[in-house]
């Protein structure tokens, strides 16, 4: 039972690695008027969190995967 649990957590922080990205993108407009931000920054910093999101997750669920399920 506790690995079924440790494979739900680490399929769902997957997920979240994917939501977080495209939310962002689907939110430019809103980030943009709550920020007081023009699009360009504002994609500028989307394209950063993405990249940030996919070496930074990468690393961590390698780890993480490995810790649970060696």
């Amino acid at each position: 039972m506790k690995c079924f649990l440790k494979l739900n957590a680490v399929a769902c922080v997957y997920a979240l690695l994917i939501l977080i990205p495209f939310e962002l993108m689907a939110n430019v407009y809103r980030i943009s008027r709550l920020a007081n931000w023009d699009i360009e920054k504002v994609n500028l910093f989307t394209e950063v969190i993405w990249m940030l999101d996919i070496i930074g997750g990468t690393i961590f669920l390698f780890l993480l995967t490995r810790k649970w399920f060696d």
